[in-house]
């Protein structure tokens, strides 16, 4: 009878882990054909490269709103996000950062309120900084040399 019971247990647990794995399939399979609809409505997906200007362009659309809602994500922390999005080296014809499709579903999946910060989350966070102030070093030196030439020769002129 206790081994009986134990085998139950366990079968339980077994069925209760696959469907929360199912579920998590059909979510992602959800979000990902539905933003593709509306990426293809608004003609965002010519390449498959989203840029953050067809992102924010997408999410003004109630229909994308109410996706994303039902799949458990905060639109609004979405739009405050974007820029984190899109800190992509890919660069389209125009100058913007993009990101292939498929990472942009698995980055947006990634911020459902129901997922939890893990150490990758972390790591990503400190290359993500650290990129951000590498960029604004680099900005920062390009303006001084520039101020400099400019003090340079505004000298001479004097």
């Amino acid at each position: 009878l206790t081994v009986m019971n134990m085998l139950i247990g366990v079968i339980c647990e077994v069925v209760s882990s696959v469907a929360v794995a199912e579920k998590e399939l059909a979510t992602a399979t959800f979000v990902r054909d539905k933003m593709r609809a509306l990426f293809d409505e608004f003609g965002a997906l010519d390449d498959d490269e989203i840029s953050r200007d067809e992102f924010l362009v997408v999410l003004q659309n109630p229909k994308a709103i109410q996706v994303l809602t039902e799949a458990g994500l905060d639109v609004e922390a979405l739009v405050d996000q974007a820029e984190a999005l899109f800190v992509s080296e890919q660069i389209d014809g125009k100058g913007e950062r993009t990101v292939n499709f498929t990472e942009f579903v698995e980055m947006v999946l990634s911020m459902r309120n129901s997922c939890t910060a893990t150490v990758k989350d972390v790591i990503a966070l400190r290359k993500f900084t650290r990129t951000v102030i590498s960029q604004t070093s680099d900005q920062l030196a390009r303006i001084e040399s520039h101020l400099e030439r400019e003090a340079g020769s505004r000298r001479g002129i004097e």
